[in-house]
């Protein structure tokens, strides 16, 4: 078993920073033929009791604002600081150009934080490596 804990975003020059939120959606469509089967399971699966299953089989989190009524959730310390987060977070845009940032962070911020590469050095390299995936398209 691992020993970590999760704790919110740490404060940059007194203020207080924002994450993306990541979310995977579930719709249902409005073409099914079973229009009401359809709209019951959507309610299914924002209710607490959908809400349970989905962490107690898939230690995922709900969408659900309100965690304290779901078994097991509410009493997770790691999961339930994320809830916490992602409740003061901000969507993550999903445009194919956010997908080049995180292929440059990930190869820019492990230099940065391991001291082999300055932040200024990182911050030049970054905007060389934008310029050529933008010429790329």
């Amino acid at each position: 078993k691992a020993d970590f804990g999760v704790t919110s975003l740490p404060t940059y020059d007194g203020k207080k920073e924002t994450s993306f939120a990541f979310v995977q959606n579930a719709q249902v469509s409005a073409y099914t033929k079973y229009p009401n089967a359809a709209q019951l399971f959507a309610q299914y699966l924002v209710s607490n009791e959908g809400a349970e299953l989905l962490y107690s089989d898939a230690s995922c989190i709900t969408a659900r604002k309100d965690i304290s009524q779901v078994k097991g959730l509410a009493q997770d310390e790691q999961l339930s600081a994320i809830v916490k987060c992602f409740n003061e977070s901000m969507p993550m845009p999903t445009a194919k150009r956010v997908s080049y940032f995180w292929t440059i962070a990930a190869n820019i911020g492990p230099a940065v934080f391991d001291g082999k590469m300055t932040p200024q050095a990182a911050a030049k390299k970054a905007k060389s490596n934008w310029d050529s995936f933008l010429k790329a398209e």
